[in-house]
Parts: structure tokens; C-alpha cells; sequence
């Protein structure tokens, strides 16, 4: 990931310090931990051009978005419609609880009977979505999707599924790398 620089890194920690001040806590001298809640969903962070998740510390993990990214979700989204006949919905930038923090599969599919189980005021859903998704970009490492993987099975997905940059899916259970999904058997292979 890219480092911040010049007005970009200003305006981050200008907004830091806004939601400290909001919490009543400051963290002056350290720009690298940041107190968060349990969600991230702070008006002063909403319109920052990042997908926000935090990790085990409840440091704030910033990954930009460009837009072939997001173009890439969309078309997951369509084939997710398309594809599960289980009576439920998908969504896009989904914030969910794990042991290790807030994450942010980029498209998931819930059931109509696990998303009544999310309380209406939760930051982060406490239950996870049957798959989900994340659009690797050129920063994403092999050892970060396999702990991504982990906490979302470890927290109740059936499946976890990657699309590379090039549109290439791939699936995975809790038994490791399958050619298809059992939830969408006849999800393609590959996201145009």
C-alpha cells in the first residue's frame, strides 16, 4: 500500500484527531494507533476514498479503490442475482466482526435468515455472510487473503471467494481451494 504523503496524510490525520476528539480520547505522538470502536462507520471517516477495516489492534487499515475495482464488484454483484436461487441478497462493502477486527468482504451474499439476526444498529454484522467476496488488487498478499479466509470461516462463511485482477475466480470451503460453489455451482470462473 502506498505511503501518504503531503495534503492526502494531513487530511487523514486532521481526521483522526476529529474522531478522537469525538470519542473524548486523543492519541498525540502515536499516528500509528488509533482508537476505534468495534465498527468504523464515523461521519468524519465516511467520505475518505478508502475501504476502512481495522485489524486485531484496532489499528485503521486504509485500502484505496480505483475504479476497474469497483466496475469488477459490480459485475460479482450481477452474477451473485443471477446465480444463488437461496432467498437472500447480495451487497457490496459488507463490514463484518472477526476475531482480529473489522473486515470488508467487497461483495457478499446474505440469507434472509441470517441477515434477521444483525441488530439494525450494528456497526459491523456479528454474523457472517454464506460467501464472500474480496477483488484482490497487485498490494494483496497471499499469506493476507489466507488469514482473510480463515477469520471469515472461523466466523461462519461457507465460502470465500478471490477475483484477481485479471477477473479470474477462484473458491474456497473450509476444506480448501473447490472448483465451484456449492451456494452457485454455475458461478463463473471468470468476471469480464
Amino acid at each position: 500500500m502506498p505511503i501518504l504523503e503531503g495534503t492526502v496524510r494531513g487530511a487523514l490525520e486532521y481526521m483522526f484527531e476529529q474522531y478522537a476528539l469525538e470519542l473524548g480520547r486523543s492519541d498525540h505522538g502515536n499516528k500509528n494507533r488509533f482508537p476505534l470502536a468495534p465498527g468504523v462507520a464515523r461521519p468524519v471517516l465516511q467520505d475518505l476514498p478508502f475501504k476502512i477495516e481495522t485489524n486485531e489492534y484496532g489499528q485503521l487499515v486504509l485500502s484505496p479503490h480505483k475504479p476497474r475495482h469497483s466496475f469488477v464488484r459490480s459485475r460479482i454483484l450481477v452474477q451473485l442475482l443471477r446465480h444463488v436461487k437461496a432467498d437472500g441478497a447480495p451487497t457490496i462493502e459488507f463490514s463484518v466482526e472477526t476475531p482480529k477486527g473489522v473486515k470488508v468482504p467487497d461483495v457478499v451474499w446474505i440469507a434472509s435468515a441470517r441477515r434477521q439476526q444483525i441488530p439494525d444498529e450494528a456497526e459491523a454484522s456479528p454474523v457472517m455472510p454464506e460467501p464472500c467476496v474480496e477483488g484482490l488488487s497487485e498490494s494483496n498478499t497471499a499469506a493476507e487473503m489466507a488469514e482473510k479466509r480463515r477469520l471469515y470461516f472461523e466466523t461462519g462463511a461457507e465460502d470465500v471467494w478471490t477475483c484477481d485482477p485479471d477477473g479470474h475466480i477462484r473458491c474456497f470451503d473450509v476444506d480448501g481451494e473447490q472448483t465451484a460453489s456449492a451456494l452457485a455451482p454455475l458461478f463463473p470462473t471468470s468476471i469480464e
